[in-house]
């Protein structure tokens, strides 16, 4: 017979979908490799029901760039809680095409609404291609994008900023929470996003992991997450530049387009 602890001494270490999956015998959600957020929990991240942004609090929206890239939409509300409500990933398409669909679709969607935009640092890089960068064709558009923390870890690196919502309570409730609307960041910070396992040595048990996280469609969303919120976990302490393009007149106290 198993020690009646035996089930109870495997739960440390565990996240929620392990528990069910592992220990209850229910249905979850089961992948390989390490969770790049082993902070995030289920129960109290996730909201089902669908969230909304406040009227009169401006929405945050995160870029990466590429071939496939992804739009995320925030929303600090005054009570200093962090909304992920939405998002926008795109496949072999670029960057003007995709500035173009998300115009049509906050037009749609989010009519009355300010934006405060921040994304990949490459995009203020030029290519070899064209004179003009990313960032200044979008400024050409009226979206003035400032170049996200270029950092990924360590302090005041892009996970850190992450890591730090998940674990921050305010009220007794997880500063970030997530809602439906951004379903490939929630599969992501399900275990989706994630460090794939290198090859283990012959003879060995020792489990190691890449240290960059895989490139898959859950990264793309979730690089633009961090770029937002490296800019509003850790602010102008990283020396961010202003938003490309905009006119000095334009510009708020933290250098954004208001």
């Amino acid at each position: 017979f198993l020690d009646k602890d035996y089930y109870m001494a495997m739960v440390p270490g565990m996240n929620d979908d392990q528990i069910l999956t592992q220990l209850c015998g229910q249905y979850g959600t089961s992948v390989s490799g390490l969770p790049v957020y082993p902070e995030y929990r289920e129960a109290i991240h996730y909201d089902e029901k669908i969230l909304y942004p406040h009227p009169g609090i401006p929405i945050w929206c995160g870029w990466d760039y590429g071939r496939t890239p992804a739009i995320v939409f925030l929303q600090r509300r005054v009570t200093g809680h962090i909304d992920i409500f939405d998002e926008l990933c795109f496949e072999n398409m670029g960057i003007i095409e995709a500035t173009k669909r998300w115009k049509v679709y906050v037009n749609a969607n989010y009519p009355d609404f300010q934006f405060y935009h921040v994304g990949d640092p490459a995009g203020a890089d030029k290519g070899d291609r064209d004179e003009k960068t990313n960032m200044e064709w979008q400024a050409e558009q009226g979206i003035y994008v400032r170049p996200g923390i270029k950092k990924l870890r360590g302090d005041y690196g892009r996970l850190e900023a992450v890591k730090k919502g998940l674990t921050t309570l305010l009220d007794g409730k997880p500063m970030v929470r997530v809602g439906p609307k951004a379903e490939t960041l929630h599969l992501g910070f399900q275990g989706h996003y994630k460090y794939e396992e290198l090859p283990t040595k012959k003879g060995t048990e020792d489990e190691t992991f890449k240290p960059q996280p895989a490139d898959n469609k859950y990264t793309h969303p979730h690089d633009a997450l961090q770029y937002v919120m490296g800019q509003i976990i850790f602010g102008d302490d990283q020396q961010t530049e202003s938003a490309i393009g905009l006119p000095q007149r334009q510009a708020g106290e933290d250098g954004f387009y208001v």
